[in-house]
């Protein structure tokens, strides 16, 4: 009943802000120069947050502001992926349009997951 639904959705809010500690922490670390760390913090909070795309889209500027352009596109491509799985096309094509600046064979690649099926 009600109360049922007011556990999911308290235990919703703890995952959403442990969530938001997490990315805070992975923040913190790559400012500081903690490089490593900040990678495989994000690297744990995509596996333990698998609808977020933020998380994908992040890794991907920091693999991008490393010059490993490979994996910014496989993490960005997961961004991309991610935000269509939540329905946020706008946000979906913002990251395409990143992936194409790239890696353009990606980039039309991605935009078939966009037609309809």
């Amino acid at each position: 009943g009600s109360q049922g639904k007011r556990d999911h959705q308290a235990i919703m809010e703890a995952r959403r802000q442990e969530a938001l500690a997490g990315l805070s922490a992975a923040r913190l670390d790559w400012h500081q120069g903690n490089h490593d760390a900040a990678i495989n913090t994000y690297w744990q909070l995509l596996r333990e947050y698998p609808n977020h795309p933020d998380f994908a889209g992040e890794l991907g500027n920091i693999y991008f502001a490393q010059g490993q352009t490979e994996m910014a596109v496989n993490a960005y491509s997961e961004a991309f992926l991610r935000l269509l799985k939540n329905h946020d096309r706008e946000g979906a094509m913002q990251v395409l349009q990143i992936v194409y600046n790239i890696d353009q064979e990606q980039a039309v690649l991605l935009r078939e997951y966009l037609s309809p099926r």
